[in-house]
């Protein structure tokens, strides 16, 4: 389902964002 593939695609970027904080890189 689309709703579900949303979700997990929100969990991982969710997941990068705090990696990325915890590295202490910056995306823009």
């Amino acid at each position: 389902m689309a709703a579900d593939a949303f979700i997990s695609y929100s969990t991982v970027k969710t997941h990068i964002r705090h990696i990325y904080q915890k590295t202490g890189v910056r995306t823009r």
